[in-house]
């Protein structure tokens, strides 16, 4: 588990990287809330290798030179599970409990009617699949693009 001050020290580090990341409060405190809700899961290993690996893939300066936007919380805390699950999985633990045996239709009727506009992308591909890959290849063509899966 990690105390708020090994996020405070996690947040600074990143600020060292991406020096607008000191000008935006609100960005700041988006991630270490982000990095809170998972607290009880993570150690300060795993955070010191997420951060680690997120300087190591995420540009700090564009290519004129000038400094890039600081990562979003999403990809702060998703180097951080990273790093948890390759920990986690190198002890021999499990990484997370599985749901065996659920079904996508069981799943849906679990989600929320308010929810359900979210996922209709999915809904359709699981559903009706020959009907969201038409979709697909039609907005590709309207785009210029090449079809899923076809050769060059």
């Amino acid at each position: 588990m990690v105390t708020k001050d090994e996020v405070r020290a996690g947040i600074q580090r990143l600020v060292g990287m991406w020096p607008a990341l000191g000008k935006r409060d609100a960005l700041r405190q988006e991630i270490g809330h982000a990095m809170m809700r998972h607290a009880e899961r993570i150690e300060p290993a795993d955070i010191r290798a997420g951060l680690d690996r997120l300087i190591a893939t995420t540009r700090t300066r564009q290519d004129d030179g000038g400094p890039a936007q600081p990562p979003a919380p999403h990809e702060v805390v998703g180097c951080i599970l990273a790093a948890s699950n390759v920990r986690r999985m190198a002890d021999g633990g499990n990484t997370r409990p599985r749901n065996e045996g659920i079904t996508f239709a069981e799943w849906w009727e679990t989600v929320p009617d308010d929810e359900r506009a979210q996922h209709t992308a999915l809904y359709m591909m699981m559903t009706e699949p020959d009907k969201a890959r038409a979709l697909v290849d039609k907005a590709r063509r309207r785009h210029g693009l090449r079809r899923l899966g076809a050769r060059a």
